[in-house]
Formats: C-alpha cells, sequence, structure tokens
C-alpha cells in the first residue's frame, strides 16, 4: 500500500512540473508563428545533431572498422601489402561481412569467385589457400580489426568444400617470465645449426634430441612422427607439429610447435586436442605446446581441459648449454 501511494505522490509531482514547463515560452508551441526569413524557422533537434556530425571531423562513426573494397584489396596486392591467399580472403569477408558479429558462410565455389574477380590465379588445392591461413598465416588487420572486444575471427570447416567466418573467444598467452627455467646439457646436433637451421624445425630437432618433454611430462617418451598433416572432423585440415606418445602410461602427446616467442593463439594450438581423440581415442592425451624462446631456449606448455576452452595445466623453460657450459660436465 506505501508503494502504491509512493508511486501516486511522484505521479501527482510530475504532472505539476511539466505544467510549469508549459509556462515557458521557448518551451511552449508556436503554431502561429511565422518566420520572417529562413534564419527565423525553427529547426529539430535531429538538425542541429547533424550539424554538430557534419563539423566534428573526429565522429566516432569514423572510427568504425570496415573491411577493405575490391579496389583496395587490389591496390594492396600490387604495392605487396596482401598476397595472394589474404587477398582472396579479403574480398570474400568484405561480401559476406555485415557489420556485426554474425557468422557467415562461404565455399570453394566463392573462392573460385573471387580469384576471377581479382584475376589470381588459384592453386590446384584450394584446400591450401584456408589451411594456410588457419596454421601459417594470420588474417589481414582489416579483417582481424572488426572482432568484438576479446574475439577474434576464425575460420572453421562447415563440412567438406563448405567454410565459415565466425568470432571466438581470443585465447592468448605469452611465457611466464618467472616460470621455472631447467638447465639442459645441449644434444642438438651441431649440423643442424652450423646449417642455419631455425624456427619450427630446429624446435622440433630439439624436442627429438633432447629429453625436455621426458623431465617437463615426468614420463619416458618417444618421437613418432614430425609434420603430421591430417582432417579432423569439424575442422578440416590441421597440422601438428610433432607427436611423440608414452607406451609405459598409454599416452599420445601432440606438440604444437610455436617457432617465435611472444603471444600465441591457445585455440589453434587446441586443435591438437581434438586431432588425438579422433585418431587416437584409446589412448590418453597430453597435449603439448613449444614455443622456441631463443635458438637455445624453450617454453613447454601442458594443456587441460576441453579443445573449446583449453588451460595451461603446467609450464617450465629449458636453456640449452653446450657441454662446456654446462656445470656437470
Amino acid at each position: 500500500m506505501t508503494s502504491f501511494q509512493s508511486r501516486e505522490n511522484d505521479a501527482t509531482e510530475l504532472k505539476e512540473y511539466l505544467s510549469k514547463l508549459s509556462e515557458i515560452p521557448h518551451l511552449c508551441p508556436q503554431t502561429n508563428f511565422v518566420p520572417t526569413n529562413s534564419q527565423d524557422a525553427q529547426i529539430t533537434i535531429f538538425d542541429i545533431l547533424k550539424d554538430d556530425m557534419e563539423e566534428d571531423n573526429s565522429c566516432i562513426l569514423s572510427d568504425i572498422p570496415t573491411p577493405l573494397t575490391r579496389a583496395q584489396i587490389l591496390a594492396d596486392l600490387a604495392a605487396r601489402r596482401l598476397n595472394k591467399y589474404t587477398a582472396l580472403v579479403s574480398l570474400i569477408f568484405s561480401e559476406g561481412y555485415r557489420g556485426n558479429s554474425a557468422p557467415f558462410s562461404f565455399s570453394k565455389e566463392t573462392l573460385i569467385s573471387a580469384g576471377k574477380a581479382l584475376e589470381i590465379e588459384l592453386p590446384q588445392n584450394l584446400s591450401d589457400v584456408i589451411y594456410n591461413l588457419r596454421h601459417r598465416a594470420a588474417l589481414p588487420d582489416a579483417i582481424a580489426s572488426t572482432a568484438a572486444p576479446e574475439k577474434e575471427w576464425i575460420i572453421e570447416t562447415i563440412e567438406r568444400g563448405e567454410y565459415r567466418f565466425i568470432q571466438r573467444p581470443c585465447q592468448r598467452i605469452e611465457a611466464d617470465p618467472n616460470a621455472f627455467d631447467y638447465l639442459f646439457e645441449d644434444e642438438t646436433p651441431r649440423i643442424a645449426r652450423d646449417f642455419g637451421m631455425k624456427g619450427a624445425p630446429l624446435l622440433d630437432c630439439i624436442l627429438r634430441k633432447n629429453q625436455i618433454l621426458k623431465k617437463f611430462l615426468g614420463s619416458p617418451v618417444e618421437h613418432l612422427q614430425s609434420q603430421v598433416r591430417t582432417s579432423v572432423t569439424g575442422v578440416g585440415q590441421v597440422e601438428i607439429g610433432s607427436l611423440f606418445f608414452s607406451e609405459i602410461n598409454g599416452e599420445v602427446i601432440p606438440v604444437c610447435l610455436i617457432a617465435k616467442p611472444g603471444e600465441f593463439n591457445l585455440a589453434k594450438a587446441a586443435q591438437s586436442m581434438r586431432f588425438a581423440a579422433e585418431h587416437y581415442p584409446e589412448m590418453d592425451c597430453r597435449a603439448v605446446v613449444a614455443q622456441l624462446l631463443s635458438e637455445n631456449r624453450v617454453a613447454l606448455f601442458e594443456l587441460f581441459g576441453s579443445h573449446d576452452a583449453p588451460r595451461v595445466l603446467q609450464e617450465a623453460h629449458f636453456t640449452l648449454a653446450s657441454k662446456s657450459e654446462y656445470p656437470h660436465a
């Protein structure tokens, strides 16, 4: 009852307030007003806002990211700011993007049409375009900048020859500078470094020739294969940098190789968890990310949780020293 009376009193006060406003001349409707010239004509609030927006060149609308037009893509392609694959996907994105975070699909036929529009010679294996953008190259900035905060655009496989752009949570992590750092004698063949082996091949060689995975996981491991390229249901083609297993514990250990220091995306690394579940269902999976921090320093991360939301279970760093530098030599 008290609450109802309070609302009734508020309504009475509002009526009295509006009645007082009607007595203020410049707020009263002037139905008989006839302007003597155009300057005396009444304007709406929308006219005022429109004028202000036109005068303000820093209007927020101009800061909203938009995908590239076909002309811009052709110009960037000619200037080598885009390569053939990023140009193709830029045109597909510009035609499917609707200014929001809604996903949209495209097909191999869309790739063919984009190639004709940009006069680009397509590879015989059209899937290589999608594979390259998933595993080896980042999406162009003009695409990435349109994603919502804390999210990023990725390309997913719907079915064979059918794909979609969709936004997923951005799970970027970076090596912890305070993680425990082990010192190991470097067993990497000298010829590997002498002949300039770098990046992912060097990292794979370090993992195979040293015992850092055994130390990290706490059990003996054996190398099975490098550069495993296969398909996974719902993902399409995936590439596993290096594949190990532990026969004693019945574990398969897919390793995602990150060839340089800095931030990396856990979502891509988590594809190895899907790979293991589909191709080795009878074995336990211990997914690992290996990152090359320098030519002689490696960070290892063990993942856990679901492949949709992976988390880091443990992290450790390994510094490799020559025999002369190793204290136990």
